[in-house]
């Protein structure tokens, strides 16, 4: 284990922010004695992947905590499934790459996904018609309320869209690894119309999906490592079928995508850009000209900033549509019910 104080905290918007305190762990052994030992600080631990769907209003006065486990290990294997346990630690993409590289299907859609594996439940992290909720068959973690080692199964996580019982209940569950149950025969998912258009047949391999999907995000999405960001910043709106109905008599090309129980989901970016919000900015920060739906920031920039800006885009788009917009990554020293 390493541990540093008074640390500066890597995160993909590049706001500058320090926590109190900043462990990299290898093994979650280590875990109980950290939490009792820094039980007393004004913030319950917080643990971090590389900081891509996090947004710092502050600095964090308590106890950062970054896993470097990177195992992956095969739990079961039949002649339809695996399941695998995968260290908190692994990069996401790097993981999706390995298990096409197996033979093991299911991820391709979520390629080219930034973060690491740990922070993937926390989110339900999703795309192109795939969310990870769907692979999950538990999730390890370490109680800090029971200071105790468990695994969750996946109806104990209480998944929904963009949301678990991780983001509901911060700073409880300090997530381990994560096990997945994966097919060893390919079922693709092409109804994303995007994801669709973009491949040349009606039946396409695992390989295609992937090198299709990473196109397509490379295509719309800035690169984090070139322009700070967090991917999304707003979640698409989920609305009745009849909302999204009388919407599109004021917006005939509304983009809307069916969900299982009668609703459906409206696209976020669509709305701000018919707001007239693409490319603008305030201060330091601006929507992005490459996609609307993402927030970029400037050497300097701070996490208020940022929440300013979401709320003007907020405000904008509820004006215009009756459609209120909620964040996609988590708000860290900010409590968005409060914002608005």
């Amino acid at each position: 284990m390493r541990l540093q104080a008074n640390a500066l905290i890597d995160n993909t918007l590049q706001l500058t922010a320090r926590a109190a305190y900043l462990a990299k762990i290898t093994h979650a052994s280590e875990l109980p004695r950290l939490c009792r030992h820094y039980a007393s600080l004004p913030a319950p631990p917080l643990v971090l992947g590389s900081g891509s769907n996090v947004v710092f209003c502050h600095d964090y006065p308590g106890l950062v905590l970054q896993f470097t486990s990177q195992k992956i290990r095969l739990l079961c294997s039949d002649t339809e499934y695996v399941t695998v346990r995968v260290g908190a630690g692994l990069n996401w993409h790097a993981l999706v790459r390995w298990c096409l590289s197996m033979g093991y299907h299911g991820l391709e859609n979520l390629a080219l996904i930034p973060g690491k594996v740990g922070a993937a439940p926390i989110q339900n992290i999703g795309a192109y018609g795939v969310e990870l909720a769907t692979f999950v068959v538990a999730v390890g973690v370490f109680d800090t309320q029971q200071q105790s080692y468990t695994a969750l199964p996946a109806k104990a996580c209480n998944f929904g869209y963009r949301d678990s019982r991780f983001k509901a209940e911060p700073g409880r569950w300090l997530i381990t690894h994560v096990d997945l149950q994966l097919r060893r025969h390919a079922q693709p998912e092409i109804s994303y119309p995007a994801l669709r258009n973009c491949l040349a047949t009606d039946h396409p391999q695992p390989k295609q999906i992937f090198d299709s999907v990473v196109k397509l995000r490379r295509r719309r999405l800035p690169d984090p490592r070139l322009i700070p960001n967090v991917g999304s910043f707003f979640k698409n709106p989920v609305t009745s079928q009849e909302f999204a109905e009388d919407l599109r008599r004021e917006l005939p090309d509304l983009s809307s995508f069916p969900m299982a129980n009668g609703q459906c989901k409206l696209a976020a970016a669509q709305l701000i850009e018919e707001c007239g919000l693409r490319g603008y900015s305030e201060g330091r920060v601006m929507v992005s000209n490459q996609h609307a739906l993402v927030i970029t920031a400037t050497n300097g920039a701070n996490g208020s900033e940022v929440v300013a800006l979401a709320r003007t885009i907020r405000e904008r788009v509820f004006r215009r549509w009756r459609v209120r917009l909620d964040p996609e990554p988590r708000l860290i020293g900010a409590d968005w019910s409060e914002i608005w």
